[in-house]
């Protein structure tokens, strides 16, 4: 037989009907005769045992599978170009994929670009990338383990970092070889055999074949158990890529298989090394439930830490010495259990880490036994890990944040996680990486120097305590804040934001406070805007209509300005705002305002002014509050109603009744139903009708005066209809005086703050995506009005309230940088008849150093406390003196940058 198949694989003959072309030996005595049914059978039988034969083969060496696999992956592969990418693709689901945030990347790409970023660089993928894709077979790519959202200074100096896990193997020989054996042996006992240099690890015959037969079992007869039949490549493949992490079918079990397989060749035929990164990555990326206080826990490192309170780095030096006869053995026996015991609960982490220990226990006791019996731990450990009970649950209690330390990186987190719409601990395990331009060093230096103020020795060796200032005892209750930017042809970018309140709320932008006489920075601003639209209104018509329209307009500023213009040699912009800052108001405080619903009487600062008249600019120099109370008594006339004064003298004017059925309205949204102010509809008591009207046209201007603070950044949705806004009652916050501040330096241009400048999702994954911040400004001021009060802000140094820092900073080579700013101080009270309750104090110094620097310094007492303190704005201004040494390589590196 034997001969005759010889001869038929080696002759071609012809002739036969079935087989045309073969011609079949003549038969002999000594060769039976064939039929050619039997020739058939005798070919499939051929075909099947070679086919048998090269399965066989194939199985012990994966000679085949891995030329093949390592050639697709070698061809499954990205690139990082500039611009956005038409051929990238991002992951549906997959609990890694969702963690690290590449199954959001589509929305947060859409509300980046809303808020101002553009995509700088994205991944192209391969055709064969592209096609794994439509086979839902995952890119053959090696997860970033730990991974995390990362903060980096300007420097590229990490200035914050989130790392899950926290204790990572980061190297296969950083793994005790007792746990690499014991992992084996309960999941993948083949995994590491050197024999097989083309091994596919994802592929186990035996286990293959469970799995496959516990499926069809599942779905064909509803039993459960689909657990136990994945080597450890499919049970990361689906613990990081599958819905839920789970197998729910076949094709999914299909789709682990093929994608683990294809990322085992990644790097090639050969997969010793890869399937030694296999066992790296399961014991750092396993998931162990969740611990109170802590959140999800992965890999070994942390649930040994979270779930016993462990030192990992001890744990692993005694189970790395697992064979040194000199190792404290029970010490040992305790490490080991508790390791085993977290391998023993990967199955139901929750269940036998929570709530089921008795069956947690007997697992570890079955394992123990079952590990000695095969000879990977000797008998003694068995026994010493069967005493040493251990109980999940001792987790490391988590460390008090000093929020102190952490204000500028919480500022960029809020922010960032505001723009992608998620909470902060998702933001958190976020694959980003982002670049801030906030310089950490100088952040760490200003924090520091502001928490020595807690303490009166330090304040008073920085100049903190005086008249005026710090009292010599009881520094500690006074928090500070402190802000910088620079300005810069693409944006204003953060340099330095702290605080020493140790709590989560930022005083820079989380908080409404009454920082009183740097609201007069806006009150002026406005005033010189409506100077300005006046100018544009008027500056063309001839003196005798401007002379006609100076007796007969209805508020002062169109008439000062008709006035004016009729007049002036030079009607252009600039001498004309130059004439506005020297108009002249009184300062005496003796007039009583209607203004904010009722009678009002206000006071200054300083009462040598009360008999005065001022300019606006020594007003403003000086911060006094009469000549703003008047100025602003000026331009909400202004932005008034131009009939109010008719409507007011005349009883039947018909704009009355609509008037005052709004102030009903108001009346009815504010007060109890049992305050009706319906009655003023009929009455015959002109005179409180009028007072009714008086609060509702108030609260209109208030409401135009409210929309031109808002276009320049004011951050509040409503303003106090009363004169009292000129100086502070409104409230303010730094950070959006700082934002003012950036227009008047950028010549009127509202450029973007810029805390973020670079975001990259998913570095060196098919899912790579840089953005940066674009930088395209808005005009919103005139930059004749930006001129002028840059100007005045220096003014103010160098003639008024913030002269502890005049003459500016010096710099390299005798270069000075003028110092400008605006200061308030704003005792905030809650007044009701004789009672006032003290609420909080403030003083604050919104500054600029040159025509580049520019920020906020506060200085805030919370509560009753406040009562205590008497200090002024001279509190801020003096901070900042204390705090140039510190900024100054800011400022010196600005100033070489500039030559």
């Amino acid at each position: 037989m034997g001969e005759v198949v010889r001869q038929l694989m080696a002759r071609a003959l012809s002739g036969d009907r079935a087989y045309p072309g073969i011609v079949w030996p003549v038969p002999t005595r000594s060769m039976p005769h064939i039929t050619a049914a039997a020739v058939r059978r005798l070919m499939w039988l051929i075909a099947a045992a070679s086919v048998a034969a090269t399965g066989l083969a194939e199985l012990r060496s994966s000679r085949l599978q891995a030329t093949l696999l390592s050639a697709v992956a070698r061809r499954a592969q990205y690139g990082v170009l500039p611009g956005p990418s038409d051929t990238i693709r991002f992951p549906q689901h997959g609990p890694l994929n969702v963690r690290y945030g590449y199954t959001r990347l589509p929305v947060f790409l859409q509300r980046l670009h809303a808020a101002g970023y553009a995509t700088m660089a994205q991944a192209r993928w391969s055709s064969m990338l592209l096609a794994l894709d439509r086979l839902h077979v995952s890119p053959p790519y090696q997860p970033r383990v730990p991974a995390g959202l990362t903060l980096l200074d300007r420097h590229g100096d990490p200035l914050y970092e989130f790392r899950q896990p926290r204790r990572v193997f980061r190297t296969f020989e950083d793994i005790p070889p007792v746990v690499v054996n014991t992992l084996l042996f309960i999941e993948n006992r083949e995994l590491l055999e050197s024999a097989h240099p083309f091994d596919n690890p994802a592929i186990e015959v035996d286990r293959f074949v469970k799995a496959m037969i516990d499926t069809s079992l599942h779905h064909l007869a509803g039993t459960r158990g689909l657990s136990g039949g994945s080597t450890l490549a499919v049970q990361l493949e689906k613990l990081r890529h599958s819905p839920r992490g789970r197998t729910d079918s076949i094709a999914e079990k299909g789709r682990q298989i093929a994608s683990a397989s294809l990322r085992a060749y990644a790097d090639g035929p050969h997969t010793l090394r890869a399937r030694r990164q296999l066992v790296v990555d399961y014991l750092n990326s396993v998931p162990l439930g969740a611990v109170a206080g802590i959140g999800e826990v992965f890999g070994l490192g942390d649930g040994l830490a979270y779930w016993f309170g462990a030192e990992v780095d001890r744990v692993n030096a005694l189970l790395h010495r697992a064979a040194d006869p000199a190792v404290d053995r029970a010490a040992l026996a305790v490490a080991y259990r508790q390791a085993l015991t977290l391998l023993a609960a990967v199955k139901k982490p929750s269940a036998f880490l929570t709530r089921d220990a008795g069956a947690l226990d007997a697992r570890v006791d079955a394992l123990l036994a079952a590990l000695a019996a095969d000879g990977i731990i000797p008998a003694w450990l068995r026994e010493a890990a069967r005493a040493a009970r251990v109980q999940p649950g001792a987790a490391i209690p988590p460390r008090r944040r000093s929020f102190v330390d952490h204000k500028a990186p919480d500022a960029v987190r809020i922010e960032l996680a505001s723009t992608l719409g998620v909470d902060l601990p998702d933001l958190d395990r976020l694959d980003a990486d982002v670049t801030t331009p906030i310089d950490a060093g100088v952040t760490t230096a200003v924090t520091q120097a502001l928490r020595r103020f807690r303490s009166c020795r330090d304040a008073a060796n920085a100049g903190l305590v005086g008249p005026r200032l710090l009292p010599a005892v009881d520094c500690e209750r006074v928090l500070y804040s402190f802000t910088l930017y620079e300005r810069s042809a693409s944006g204003n970018r953060l340099r330095v934001q702290t605080d020493t309140d140790d709590r989560p709320l930022s005083l820079n932008e989380g908080s409404r406070l009454e920082l009183g006489s740097t609201a007069k920075l806006r009150t002026l601003v406005t005033y010189l805007e409506l100077v300005a639209d006046l100018h544009h209104n008027l500056a063309a018509m001839p003196p005798d209509a401007l002379r006609m329209k100076a007796r007969s307009a209805p508020d002062a500023l169109t008439r000062w300005a008709s006035a004016y213009l009729a007049e002036a040699s030079d009607r252009r912009l600039e001498p004309m705002l130059d004439a506005a800052m020297n108009r002249r108001y009184s300062a005496s405080p003796a007039e009583m305002f209607f203004t904010g619903g009722g009678l009002h009487q206000f006071s200054n600062f300083d009462p040598d002014d009360d008999g005065r008249v001022l300019t606006v600019r020594d007003a403003f120099q000086r911060s006094v509050n009469l000549v703003f109370i008047r100025l602003m008594r000026d331009v909400a006339e202004h932005l008034g109603n131009p009939q109010a004064a008719a409507i007011l003298r005349d009883a039947r004017h018909p704009a009355r009744q609509p008037l005052l059925r709004t102030f009903v309205e108001l009346e009815r949204a504010r007060t109890p139903a049992g305050n009706d102010a319906a009655w003023l509809l009929t009455t015959r008591h002109k005179e409180a009708q009028d007072r009714a009207i008086r609060i509702v046209l108030e609260r209109e201007a208030f409401a135009r005066l409210h929309a031109r603070w808002r276009a320049l950044g004011y951050p509040f949705d409503t303003l106090v209809p009363s004169y009292a806004t000129a100086i502070g009652s409104s409230g303010d916050n730094p950070a959006a005086l700082s934002r003012l501040l950036g227009i008047i330096l950028n010549d009127g241009v509202q450029r973007p703050f810029v805390r973020v400048e670079t975001i990259r999702f998913g570095a060196h994954t098919p899912y790579d995506t840089t953005l940066a911040r674009r930088t395209e400004g808005a005009r919103v001021l005139q930059p004749a009005i930006a001129a002028l009060v840059r100007h005045e802000l220096v003014g103010v140094v160098e003639k008024g309230t913030g002269r502890r820092l005049k003459g500016g900073v010096t710099i390299d080579r005798g270069v000075t940088l003028p110092v400008g700013g605006k200061t308030g101080t704003g005792d905030n009270r809650f007044e009701r008849g004789a009672t006032s309750r003290v609420i909080n104090r403030t003083s604050t110094f919104a500054f600029t150093i040159g025509d580049r620097f520019f920020g906020t310094v506060v200085a805030y007492v919370p509560g009753p406390a406040a009562a205590q303190y008497q200090f002024t704005s001279a509190l801020p201004v003096q901070v900042l003196k204390h705090l140039l040494p510190v900024l100054r390589p800011l400022l010196v590196e600005a100033g070489r940058e500039r030559e």
